[in-house]
């Protein structure tokens, strides 16, 4: 799974920060168990009202902003 090969990329004394977005999904009871048993993960979640955040993280650029 795709975050067994972070975690194993990632130094073991860093954390890792994911960028998502803020999909009702990815708040449910199932990932916050996940979550609480990788205590290196962090999630931080878009503005629910602000699609243009996805465009700017897809590109990693930010010349308008």
């Amino acid at each position: 799974m795709l975050e067994n090969i972070i975690d194993m990329e990632c130094a073991q004394n860093l954390d890792i920060h994911l960028s998502i977005t803020n999909y009702c999904t990815h708040k449910h009871p199932t990932v916050k168990e996940w979550l609480a048993w990788r205590p290196r993960f962090h999630l931080h979640f878009t503005s629910t009202y602000a699609p243009w955040v996805n465009q700017v993280i897809r590109q990693g650029s930010f010349p308008n902003v």
